[in-house]
């Protein structure tokens, strides 16, 4: 079984657009994942929705377990409004894979 940190560090170190069918095999086949309002579910959902992802850089400033998944503090730099913006990322484990992915804004102090 991987564990929820080496998910999170695997999902991290392929976010970049040549590393997308990589990036997508780390999820189950019926995955969901939730970012900025939207919801993908299955891995063909998933592909679309990091097609739509600007190139970004991540540098993980906080990350450690959360129950059975992973959670991860992160600033996302790129060429998109707002940048950089700090976001939380909930990944949720699933045996060796990504069952689900929840992005959300720091919440305010």
């Amino acid at each position: 079984m991987t564990a929820p940190h080496d998910l999170a560090d695997r999902y991290f170190a392929l976010s970049a657009p040549e590393h997308v069918d990589e990036l997508v095999a780390l999820f189950t086949d019926d995955a969901l994942v939730t970012d900025d309002g939207h919801e993908y579910r299955g891995r063909a959902a998933i592909r679309r929705w990091r097609a739509s992802v600007p190139a970004v850089q991540h540098q993980v400033l906080e990350s450690g377990a959360d129950g059975e998944g992973h959670l991860a503090r992160v600033r996302i730099s790129g060429d998109f409004p707002g940048s950089p913006v700090t976001l939380l990322f909930r990944f949720g484990v699933a045996g060796s894979l990504i069952g689900s992915l929840l992005i959300r804004p720091v919440p305010a102090p």
